[in-house]
């Protein structure tokens, strides 16, 4: 051990003997010659003073570039630092001439790290710090460090990692600032790993950034485990499109820091806390200066308690001279819980940190707002700023109120407006929407004035106000700002939706109880599930009780199900309601059809409660969100509506669960709704609107009930088609009292009359198929056709046109030609045999057969189960460890993209067991309605120790019954997975191996296939069926030629046609040649003469009766 430390010191003491320190005076490209002759690890220190570069400087060995004590050197670069070997840069100032970038970091061969401290950079336009090449298999730089430094205004980002985990495996950047100047940049940092890879380590730590007007301002895009901490992050100005601190990946986490101007971006695992909003009170940023006033929230905000940002700029002893400037709301006005007599008005101020007196005047009049409100309740949200909450009361009912709020000094210069509950026995208009999901596509903001003009005496909402979860600060951007216009002037109230959700581990509820303040069904259940008792709640509103419930069923929500304490009080409320209708509203739905269909087990156990009120006699219409779409059910005397979807509409229509049955009307759509009551309460009418405004569907519900039709929904194809032979019709029936037929029929027009029948007498029942088949090949004259649907029984009848128009076209597509043509001689006739093209032919679509890589394989494991892939002798092995009983682990074939598979619906491969008894599980994933459906088979079991191979049909695969499909059976049209599963009733581990997987099947190539033809020449092939002499037409497989020579040579070509007459075109496989008889023992070829002499005889003795004769030496048989 003494001799290994020796040679250690020494080999160490000889670098260090051989490293140089330099000094490099002032000159032209005098750093740029300093670098050509430097040697290894040499050491480069520059004094005071310019130092101009014209040329590309080139790191390519380990090098330290350093000013000199005391001394602060500028750079002057009119082209890149390109680095591919280890680089130290300590106190330099960069300064861009000409040059875009700054450095450069490219691929060497070896793992290097840049490390800069106490560098001033300026003016580089494109990317500052640019890690250049993307094509690596690994990252070629191990660190890169950024400390100390100053990135003063340039056009370009200041670090650019666009495949970083093929680029770098950490990054640390701290005490720095980075200043996009008065006109501000794009992105200030972007540093981006691509999804599913991540790097080793990622730290921004109190940095201070100014002025990036992007999207992402400082971007960590899919990097798990990253760390953002007291930092602050400023804009001028507010815009709802820029974003400050953009995290994206697990365990990371955004902490300690202020988001100015510009909201915090958090996805996809990560977490914030602690982030504000508020200003950080800098001295004088538009000139640069970012030191923080001594009454700046940041000056204490550190996880450490000190100050967070750029330490470099420190607190100054004076206090910001907050300006008495106009009264800014972070959060502006708006209005909830009205009652006959009051109002709830709400607003945000960011910079109050305490409970603060404000005021509210209101009164009738716009113009005279005589009555006022002085008052401090509220709360305060952290790292926002303090929420005002003020009670309005004594006021009269069904009535429009102005109000302005502000403080002793200043007023806020918007007036909003909010309306009184009305009496019963008033008309009243409700808005509702749902899942607005953050602005997306910008229908919440583009839909304001037409909602506005729609006059509602109060907005209703159903939840997902926001897209991310937990404690994310992302409101204002997301509702409020875009919403402003109809917040402003109609009073709001909501439940609570899934993406509000909180973090109970953080002790944390979900957001929107942060902004909202809503009635209370009394004591609170939890401080975390319901606080202030708002989970749930009921209120009077005119000729309706409208009902307010959580059944999201996630770890921020109160229990619903029986017997819980929400449960037991939705029985009671509803018993004491007396008004002519309840309304109930919650985000997630109890029946429907949509994406979230498939989990609607638990909320389906509040059905029963529902249907036993309405049996005695209440009017109950339940209103959700949750799925995206549009949709109309019924059920056993309640109406389930989806009014309204503010995002993208991104979920189909699931046709195969089971709630499809009871849905009257789907539509994926953007869309929202009104429900007008009316004053006599016998009747309220839904209109739904699509998201710039177009009605689309209008039901009028009757307080003595309605007669709920049958009617057709169809479900493909939805758009315009071309076809030929055939269009499969898509369609779902609603049959409430399941004794309806249906009906369909096309026409030229688009019009539900007149049509001309293409079935007749379909049973509408939920267990009938949903799809019919139109035969269009024999349907004259070609052109635009319409379909329609007419589903009736004894009392009603409904008419449904399909959307969409079916153009019918002529089928010039031929048949395949003919296989395995040839031909041999019988006496003197030529017989010919072939394979027509309507055989059934075995088809295979390999997907895996070992040979050089695990194809698409991978494991799927869990906590207590694992399984291990390797190559063993061209084959899989999959060695699983399982733990626990009935823990599952796989090995799975993952398709690249959803795979058809309706002509290969059998899975064959090849396995060999362990011996034991344990089965394997095959599970068969496809997407169907826009769902992941899972289907199963354990025939197959682990005990046979040889090859065997298997087959498995994959239509005949089971459903889980703790899984729901939304389909009744495996479909062939979107194969995602195929999963080799064990999952054994007691824990243990084991191996199999698997082979030569492949999907495989029978087809006909052409099921419209007519006749073949068989044409002959003398000289060549035929190029067609008119191109020689007919020897055969018909459907058979065999023939005779009679009029052959069988001395001569021949051509034979095959070709197939349709009941078009489309005839196949040439193929090697429908043709045969027939050479001329050769006599062997012949000194010279007969002549022609000879053969056609012979021919003739050989007839004439045929038609004696000649067994064998003899002519020119050639005996012939």
């Amino acid at each position: 051990m003494k001799r290994i430390l020796l040679s250690i010191s020494l080999i160490c003491a000889t670098l260090w003997a051989m490293a140089d320190t330099i000094h490099v005076a002032q000159g032209n490209n005098a750093l740029y010659t300093a670098i050509r002759q430097s040697e290894a690890n040499d050491v480069l220190l520059l004094a005071e003073g310019e130092y101009n570069e014209d040329n590309k400087l080139s790191i390519t060995h380990p090098l330290t570039i350093s000013a000199a004590e005391g001394s602060q050197p500028t750079l002057r670069m009119k082209s890149r630092m390109e680095l591919s070997a280890n680089l130290e840069v300590i106190g330099l100032s960069f300064e861009a001439i000409d040059a875009t970038e700054a450095f450069r970091l490219v691929p060497s061969g070896e793992v290097y790290s840049l490390k800069i401290r106490r560098a001033t950079i300026k003016g580089f336009s494109s990317k500052t710090i640019r890690l250049y090449n993307t094509d690596q298999s690994a990252a070629y730089v191990d660190s890169l460090i950024i400390d100390d430094c100053l990135f003063l205004p340039s056009a370009g980002r200041c670090l650019e990692a666009s495949l970083a985990n093929k680029q770098v495996q950490h990054l640390l950047i701290k005490n720095s600032t980075f200043d996009g100047g008065a006109d501000g940049v794009g992105r200030l940092i972007y540093f981006n790993s691509e999804e599913g890879t991540t790097v080793e380590s990622a730290t921004i730590d109190h940095c201070t950034f100014y002025n990036a007007q992007d999207t992402r301002g400082v971007y960590l895009g899919n990097v798990d485990g990253a760390q953002v901490s007291n930092c602050i992050f400023m804009n001028p100005e507010y815009n709802a499109d820029y974003k400050s601190y953009c995290v994206y990946g697990k365990n990371t986490l955004l902490t300690h820091s202020i988001s100015r101007n510009a909201d915090a971006y958090v996805r996809s695992g990560a977490q914030s806390n602690n982030v504000s909003t508020q200003d950080p009170f800098f001295v004088d940023a538009a000139s640069g200066n970012f030191q923080l006033y001594s009454n700046s929230p940041a000056a204490t905000m550190a996880t450490d308690g000190t100050a967070i940002g750029d330490p470099r700029w420190g607190v100054s002893e004076e206090e910001a001279d907050i300006p008495e400037g106009p009264y800014q709301p972070y959060k502006m006005p708006y209005s909830m819980s009205p009652t006959t007599s009051s109002v709830k008005v709400l607003w945000q101020m960011a910079e109050e940190t305490k409970a603060t007196t404000a005021i509210v005047w209101y009164g009738t009049d716009k113009e005279n707002l005589k009555d006022s409100i002085v008052t401090d309740s509220g709360w305060m949200v952290a790292g926002e700023g303090y929420m005002h909450i003020v009670d309005i009361t004594g006021l009269l009912p069904n009535t429009r109120y102005y109000y302005q709020v502000g403080d002793s000094k200043r007023r806020c210069e918007i007036v909003g407006s909010t309306m009184t509950a009305p009496e019963a026995g008033t008309a009243y208009r409700i808005f509702t929407i749902s899942d607005i999901h953050g602005n997306s596509c910008k229908n919440w903001s583009n839909m304001q004035d037409f909602i506005c003009a729609l006059d509602a005496n109060i907005g209703i909402f159903n939840g997902d106000h926001v897209s991310d979860v937990g404690a994310d600060r992302l409101w204002n951007s997301y509702f409020f700002t875009p919403g402003e216009q109809f917040l402003s002037c109609t009073p709001i109230m909501s439940s609570a939706g899934n993406h509000e959700t909180g973090v109970p581990s953080n002790k944390r509820w979900s957001s929107c109880y942060d902004y909202f303040w809503q009635f209370s069904h009394g004591e609170s259940e939890d401080p975390i599930t319901d606080p202030r008792g708002e989970a749930y709640f009921s209120f009077p509103y005119g000729n309706a009780d409208i009902v307010v419930i959580n059944i999201n069923g996630d770890a921020s929500s109160p229990d619903f199900l029986p017997g819980s304490q929400q449960y037991q009080w939705l029985d009671q409320t509803l018993n004491a309601s007396t008004a002519p209708w309840i309304f109930i509203f919650g985000h997630v739905g109890i029946y429907t059809s949509g994406y979230h269909g498939q989990w609607s087990a638990e909320p389906k156990q509040v059905a029963p409660l529902l249907e036993k009120h309405a049996a005695a006699g209440k009017r109950i219409i339940y209103f959700c969100g949750d799925d995206h779409s549009f949709e109309h059910l019924y059920k056993d005397g309640v109406h389930y509506v989806r009014p309204g979807c503010g995002r993208n509409s991104n979920y189909k229509q699931q046709t195969g669960i089971i709630d499809a049955q009871y849905s009257m009307f789907y539509r994926q759509v953007s869309c929202f709704s009104t429900i007008d009551m009316a004053a006599d309460a016998k009747s309220v009418l839904l209109t739904a609107y699509d998201s710039v405004g177009n009605q689309f569907y209008e039901y009028e519900f009757n307080l003595a009930g309605e007669l709920i039709q049958p009617n057709i929904t169809f479900t493909a194809p939805l758009s315009d088609v071309e076809v030929g032979d055939s269009v499969m019709l898509r369609y779902f029936p609603f049959d409430p009292q399941q004794n309806s037929t249906i009906a369909f029929y096309y026409t030229d027009k688009a019009e539900t009359t007149g049509g001309t029948l293409i079935q007749a007498n379909i049973p509408a029942q939920v267990t009938a198929p949903k799809q019919i088949c139109w035969h269009t090949r024999d349907v004259y004259p070609k052109g635009d056709y319409y379909v329609y649907a007419v589903i009736s029984n004894s009392e009603v009848a409904d008419t449904t046109l399909l959307p969409t128009t079916i153009t019918l076209v002529e089928d010039t597509i031929a048949p395949p030609a003919p296989t395995n043509l040839v031909g041999h001689i019988e006496g003197d006739k030529i017989s010919l045999t072939w394979h027509n093209p309507n055989r059934l032919v075995t088809v295979n679509t390999p997907l895996a057969d070992f040979s050089t890589d695990m194809a698409t394989f991978q494991p799927a494991n869990e906590a207590q189960a694992t399984a291990l892939l390797s190559l063993e002798d061209g084959a899989l092995r999959v060695d699983f460890d399982v733990t626990q009983a009935w823990a599952t682990t796989s090995a799975d074939y993952v398709f690249a993209q959803p795979t058809m598979a309706t002509t290969t619906p059998t899975l064959s491969f090849r396995m060999k067991g362990n011996g034991t008894s344990s089965a394997l599980r095959i599970v068969v994933k496809n997407m169907a309605n826009n769902h992941e459906d899972w289907w199963y088979t354990e025939q197959v079991t682990l005990s046979s120790t040889e090859w065997n191979t298997y087959t498995i049909n994959i239509p005949s695969l089971m459903a889980f019954d703790w899984y729901t499909n939304s389909d009744t059976q495996c479909r062939l049209d979107g194969l995602v997975r195929i999963c080799f599963c064990v999952s054994p009733a007691v824990p243990t581990e084991g191996s199999f191996w698997i082979d030569d997987i492949l999907l495989t099947g029978e087809i006909t190539p052409a099921k419209d296939y007519a006749q073949t033809v068989i044409i002959r020449r003398e000289d060549r092939f035929a190029a067609d069926p008119t191109d020689g002499v007919e020897i055969y037409r018909g459907q058979a497989e065999t023939c005779v030629d009679n009029t052959a020579n069988v001395a001569h040579t021949y051509y034979y070509a095959a070709f197939a046609a349709d009941d078009r007459n489309n005839w196949s075109a040439v193929a090697v496989s429908a043709q045969w040649k027939k050479e001329a008889e050769v006599n062997t023992n012949a000194t010279a070829p007969l002549s022609s003469e000879q053969a056609e002499k012979i021919w003739q005889n050989q007839q004439l003795l045929i038609r004696k009766g000649k067994k064998q004769y003899n002519i020119l030496g050639t005996t012939i048989n």
